[in-house]
This record gives C-alpha cells, structure tokens and sequence, in this order.
C-alpha cells in the first residue's frame, strides 16, 4: 500500500451525528472523519474517472458468505480497492509522525502522572459488568510524574513511537503526547429543530481546520492482478487530476504521493507476546454488529469472533486466506482449524461512534436495476483507541491473528496489511489493531 496526503483546498464540513444518550466533545478523537468517508470519496472518483469497466479492472460478486443473489456474476466495480486511514500526521522537514487515538487504558492523574488501568485479580461476580467480561479495571500504584517538565495532560493523540511503547509495558515520552488544539481547530453547526430537544442527538456538521504542521495521511491501494505492474491510483491521477470530493458536503482537497516508506515505519507494530496475557488495542474503529444466526450475541461493543456467554475467542489458528484462495473454500479449510484457547476478560471501550450516510448507488454495481439513490444503513462502531484483554495459553498466536501485520518472526519490511478484524468494512480501513502484554494491576 502506499502512503498519500490529503490536503483540503479549506476548513473540512464533516456530518456529524453523536450516538443518542452521548454528547461528543468537538475536540476528542470522536470529532475525526472515519475511515468509511474515505474509502466512499475513492470509490465515487474512480467511478467518475473510468466510467466504462477497464480491462485492468478486477470486478467481484456482490454479496456476502458465499451468498450472491446475481449467481457467479461479477457485478462489483473497484472491489479490489483497500484504505486505512485518514490520521493525523506531524511533518517536520523529511520527517513524518503519524498520530493515533490515546489508548482508553490510560488516563490523567493529576499532579501524580499518568495511570495505566489494568484488571483486578479475581472474579468480580457481583460487579455489573456486561457478560463475558470477569474483571473489573483498576489503577496500580502511580508512578510519578512524567519526565522533562509538569505536562500532565495525556493528550488525544499519541505518535507512533509512543503506541509502541505502550505495548511493550513502558513509559512513552511526554513529547509524543498531542492535545487535538495541537492539530486542529474545530468549530460544530447544529440545526435548529423546535421537535429535538437536544443537541447532542441531532445530525449536524463540524468544521474542521488543520494546523499548518498537520497532514491528513491515509494508505490506499488498487491492485490490477492482470497488470501487476500498473499503479491504478497513479493512473486515477494522471487522467482525472489529483483532486478529491471528500464526504457529503464535497470537500475538495489534492491528493499528494508521499515518499516511499514500509508500513511498519506509518502504523505502530505489535509487541512481542510470551505469556498466557495479550491486549488488542484498535488503531481504527470496528464494527461489530448483532449476528442474525446468534440472538444471544448483542454485538456493539463486543467483537463477533468472541462467544457472548464465555468469552472464548472463536478464532483459528493460522486462518489468514491465502493468496488467490477463493472465499468459499477459505472457509471450508478454516472449519477444519484447531481454534484458539484464549478468552475475553476485561474490557475498556469508549462512547460508539455513529456511522450513517447517504448513497448516490450509481458507483456500487454494474447493471444494478436499483440504482436509486438513499440511505446507507447506520451502524455503531467501536472508537479506535479501545482496549481489549485476552487470557490463555494461545494469546501469543491470538496476537498473530489480530495484529494489523500479522506474525513476525524478526524485525523487517511490512509491506501489505494482513488482518482487519472488523466484522464489516475491514477493505475501508476498520479493525486495524496492534498488541501488547498486559499484567494484573493488584499482582
């Protein structure tokens, strides 16, 4: 995948709807555009750019499980396309710092530093915790002030290196820690509704301006199988401009080819996992709805590879798709799997995000007979920045399964994303994660 800028020709209006019951501060994370305004923005240029199917283009059979409704008919336009982003990034000269969201662990304590909560030996059975969850989180013992100075903010965002140490149970630097007044400036517009009583639960927009030292950066890419050799984003540029309609209010911004660098040098990489104790911490939103075949399953909050009732993750061993490996039997072969003996434990999962929209439908399908235009369905995501805490003897390959790079037997070039363990939207940029250690706070 390769690396490019987005770079709004003004202030970014975004659409904006809180989940009902939480108000969204114009300053948190939550304020950010997610991944899915991106990839639609890709999808409606490529759409405009090559109207007609190229013979370069791989289209794909529109459906779900195995499910086509049109046959073996490859009826979906662009569906080799994959994003991840947009984040903050600090440019400094040649240099480039990509930003992420806070850890939700980790949290101010005054004029005491930081705290980083972890969860309390021992069952917590009288505790209102939803199901599977068994421990309650807590602070350990405060370990003083940050170094260099009195900043005792945490901040929103924190760069790369900082996530990185985290995962491996260290302090980050203080430097690394971005409140989002560092980045951006944000102003929201609600509309006037007498039947809306509140605010907090009205669609609205939000004014976003970047800061002059801050890019939107983003990874994209749109393989041609049969050309290996064409960049189709660079022939998209060549022949339609580098500009860019960003959202439903048409953002324009240029998209900008950043210097070549290995993913692993944009998105923070796992830490190495040796005991029975993995956490999964979201570097982009997922969603993971109610499953129609499980009514026990809430979905929300809780992933779908996690049993609603014990916890134990439903994943496989080494069930990653191989390459040219049709859907179907990627299946069959994953079925005969040993799975994985890990379990969910704790949890720390901040207010959903609202992800709704409307659909112009013309660049979905080809010979769609609903091209009609209408409202995409609403989902409610996990914020990126939310923690997971697994228990077994399998966590260090559960953190194979779920870090966005996948095993890592020595340090070197990541080039592709392996997992996204979102269980919808993954190819837009959701469920991308990296993991960590975790020990109990009272041990």
């Amino acid at each position: 995948m390769r690396a490019y800028e987005f770079k709004p020709s003004d202030a970014l209006r975004l659409a904006a709807r809180p989940a009902a019951g939480f108000g969204i501060d114009p300053l948190e994370p939550a304020a950010w555009p997610a991944p899915a305004i991106l990839f639609r923005a890709w999808h409606a240029a490529l759409q405009e750019a090559f109207p007609q199917v190229q013979l370069w283009e791989e289209t794909h059979a529109a459906g779900t499980r195995g499910q086509h409704p049109q046959g073996s008919a490859r009826t979906q336009r662009f569906g080799a396309l994959t994003v991840a982003g947009p984040f903050p990034c600090r440019h400094e000269r040649e240099e480039y710092h990509w930003l992420f969201p806070r850890p939700a662990d980790v949290i101010g304590a005054g004029s005491e530093g930081l705290d980083l909560l972890a969860p309390i030996a021992g069952e917590n059975a009288r505790s209102n915790l939803p199901p599977p969850l068994r421990h309650l989180l807590a602070a350990p013992n405060r370990s003083g002030p940050p170094a260099g100075g009195d900043r005792k903010d945490p901040g929103d965002w924190w760069e790369r290196e900082a996530i990185e140490t985290y995962l491996r149970q260290e302090r980050s630097s203080p430097a690394q820690w971005w409140r989002s007044v560092d980045l951006f400036e944000t102003r929201w517009e609600w509309p006037a509704s007498p039947s809306t009583p509140s605010a907090s639960t009205r669609p609205g927009c939000v004014h976003l301006r970047m800061h002059e030292d801050i890019a939107i950066v983003f990874l994209a890419a749109l393989p041609a199988p049969h050309t290996p050799d064409l960049d189709a984003i660079a022939l998209w540029r060549s022949s339609h401009g580098p500009w860019l309609s960003l959202g439903q209010r048409r953002n324009v911004g240029e998209v900008i080819p950043l210097p070549p660098f290995d993913l692993d040098a944009m998105l923070p990489v796992s830490a190495p996992v040796a005991g029975k104790r993995v956490k999964w911490l979201l570097l982009s939103p997922a969603v993971f709805p109610a499953l129609a075949g499980r009514p026990d399953h809430p979905g929300g909050w809780l992933p779908s590879w996690v049993c609603p009732r014990t916890g134990q993750v439903l994943l496989r061993q080494g069930d990653t798709r191989r390459p040219g490996e049709s859907r179907p039997a990627w299946r069959r072969r994953i079925r005969s799997l040993p799975g994985l003996d890990c379990r969910l434990v704790a949890a720390r999962v901040p207010p959903p995000l609202v992800l709704d929209g409307w659909s112009a439908r013309r660049h979905l399908r080809v010979m769609d007979p609903e091209l009609q235009p209408g409202p995409r369905r609403r989902w409610l995501a996990v914020p990126a920045g939310s923690v997971y805490y697994f228990e077994g003897p399998d966590a260090a390959r559960l953190a194979d399964q779920l870090s966005w790079h996948g095993a890592r037997e020595a340090p070197g070039r990541i080039r592709q994303i392996a997992h996204r363990q979102s269980a919808l939207l993954g190819e837009q940029g959701f469920g991308l994660g990296a993991c960590g250690p975790w020990d109990y706070a009272d041990r």
